[in-house]
């Protein structure tokens, strides 16, 4: 399966299928009033948890090394991102209070990250960071400072993919039908450059769980990693400036390595 992002906000965008060029999925967000209800847990267990996404650049990791995270402010914004198929049923949701996702799924409540995932504790590693998934452990979430793969531990396969920032090749529709879903990396062209290109994500379905469960732990993983290696960080309020950021932060990088 293959979906193009309509828009850079990975929390207000459509998924187009690219077999049918009709859209698939729907991401929505807004800004919920005060009168409305989000909800958290408090987290007291002693063992580092992952239940909070980290937005903020300046730090290399996600995971709070205390017992337990501070609850959001009384005044944290509360946001409501919605996924829903093309007829306009709502398949999942996600309420943000602060950065705490609450997240349910169909008519089951997942709750916080750590029941997203298939572990509460991830393990620190210097230029990759691996989380698994609740429906398959052999089947865990790579993320490094370049990249985000879904990758089968057992086969050693690729499961899934994030193509970003990329130019895709037109000739690649006619040879889709023969290729397997994931041996088609050669048809993108990174363009290098924030913002210049279109986005992808590529799957292959499993019977263990639906698409949606997929899409949004893609989501979660994408934000987490941008928190873990000090990427320019998600902003629900200014979208079109976070990748204008993005790109000037990716500038600045490289205008520094040109100088040592």
């Amino acid at each position: 399966m293959l979906f193009k992002f309509s828009t850079t906000d990975l929390l207000s965008t459509a998924l187009v299928d690219v077999a049918t060029g009709h859209r698939a999925y729907n991401i929505d967000t807004v800004l919920l009033s005060d009168s409305e209800d989000s909800g958290f847990t408090r987290l007291e267990s002693p063992t580092p948890k992952l239940t909070t996404l980290s937005f903020s650049s300046t730090s290399s990791s996600f995971l709070s090394e205390r017992s337990s995270r501070p609850l959001p402010p009384p005044d944290a914004e509360r946001h409501r991102t919605t996924i829903a198929d093309a007829a306009g049923r709502i398949l999942a949701h996600i309420t943000w209070t602060g950065r705490q996702p609450d997240i349910t799924i169909g008519d089951e409540h997942v709750g916080d990250l750590t029941k997203l995932f298939g572990s509460s504790t991830v393990r620190f590693m210097p230029k990759i960071l691996a989380v698994p998934t609740r429906f398959n452990t052999e089947y865990v979430w790579n993320a490094t400072p370049t990249s985000l793969t879904l990758i089968d531990y057992d086969t050693e396969q690729v499961k899934g993919m994030f193509h970003q920032d990329v130019l895709r090749i037109p000739s690649s529709l006619k040879q889709k039908a023969s290729l397997p879903s994931l041996k088609r990396s050669k048809s993108f062209v990174r363009t290098h450059v924030s913002g210049v290109g279109q986005n992808y994500l590529e799957f292959e379905p499993t019977p263990l769980v639906e698409p949606v469960e997929i899409i949004i732990s893609f989501i979660m993983m994408e934000i987490l990693r941008r928190g873990r290696f000090d990427l320019t960080p998600y902003e629900f309020r200014r979208p079109k400036f976070w990748r204008l950021q993005e790109a000037r932060d990716l500038v600045l990088k490289q205008l520094r390595r040109g100088t040592i």
